[in-house]
């Protein structure tokens, strides 16, 4: 396969048969559990065109199952370079970090990944396992922050008065200064 660079991209000739036939082999191996001709034919399909983002993401799975973290990593990175709002990829990239022991990095990513697809619950699983092992409280979260600047307010479910001021107005979650007020009340005695 030739490959043209124009402007800093890739352009295939029109030969680009075999590329998309090596990720459909590798994915045929590994749907039989060949993981070793996958991983060939997935660096096969990248070495014909490096700027497929499947094959990409693919690759990184399979190194990543294998417990090549570093390598898995950058695999992930690769896809988002190519992709950077593929949820699933940060989402994976995420889970890596945090496998490898890097939380706050690893939370960062797993965010990242909620903000390009708030309903992607393994991120939030993996998100909220990040901040416990980091000691960050959930509620302090940039997704919260920034989620909530970008959304409309939503109606307080508290049973403040109208005229005194809720747990919202004061940029608080509903029952965060109950939480608090008793941790502080029990550490005084």
């Amino acid at each position: 396969m030739v490959a043209l660079l124009a402007g800093g991209v890739a352009l295939a000739s029109a030969n680009a048969q075999p590329v998309e036939e090596h990720y459909q082999a590798a994915r045929a191996a590994l749907a039989k559990g060949n993981t070793d001709k996958a991983k060939r034919e997935l660096q096969l399909s990248l070495q014909d065109n490096a700027l497929h983002a499947d094959a990409h993401f693919l690759l990184a799975l399979l190194l990543a199952r294998e417990g090549d973290l570093n390598q898995a990593i950058v695999g992930f990175q690769q896809t988002l370079k190519l992709e950077p709002n593929n949820a699933v990829a940060r989402y994976n990239l995420g889970t890596a970090i945090l496998w490898r022991g890097e939380l706050v990095l690893a939370a960062r990513q797993l965010e990242e990944a909620l903000l390009i697809r708030a309903d992607h619950v393994p991120s939030y699983n993996n998100l909220a396992k990040a901040y416990f092992l980091a000691g960050i409280p959930s509620w302090r979260s940039p997704v919260i922050t920034r989620r909530s600047a970008a959304s409309p307010p939503m109606p307080s479910p508290s049973r403040a008065s109208p005229s005194s001021p809720g747990p919202q107005a004061l940029g608080q979650l509903p029952g965060q200064a109950m939480v608090e007020s008793r941790v502080w009340t029990q550490g005084s005695r």
